[in-house]
């Protein structure tokens, strides 16, 4: 749902309002099944990236990756959440589970990685 008062505020017309709803639908889908929606598991993080960029330009706002919070919101993340959360905003730099599958040490190649089930 898109906060229709800070889209006023904005000024955002109808068309952007509309494209920052489908980007942000897309992603919500991403985060909730990345593997129905993105072939390698490998690619998901970069998904989420370029879809935080690309609200990030639609809302009108600095495009930059200290603002960026979803990548760890993505199922079978084991990244720490809270921590990264509280790094939103401040920095680029995030927490990093050396286990998880799309930022930790070894990325899954393929679905059928055992950190999948």
């Amino acid at each position: 749902m898109i906060n229709m008062k800070l889209a006023e505020e904005r000024g955002l017309d109808e068309e952007t309002i509309e494209k920052i709803q489908l980007c942000q639908g897309f992603m919500d889908d991403v985060l909730s099944n990345p593997d129905m929606l993105i072939d390698d598991p490998m690619d998901v993080a970069s998904c989420i990236e370029e879809c935080e960029f690309k609200l990030q330009g639609l809302w009108g706002f600095e495009q930059s990756k200290k603002f960026h919070r979803y990548a760890f919101d993505v199922k079978w993340c084991r990244c720490p959440k809270i921590d990264n959360l509280e790094m939103a905003g401040w920095t680029d730099k995030r927490y990093i589970n050396a286990e998880c599958p799309y930022h930790g040490a070894f990325p899954a190649e393929t679905w059928d990685d055992e950190r999948f089930k």
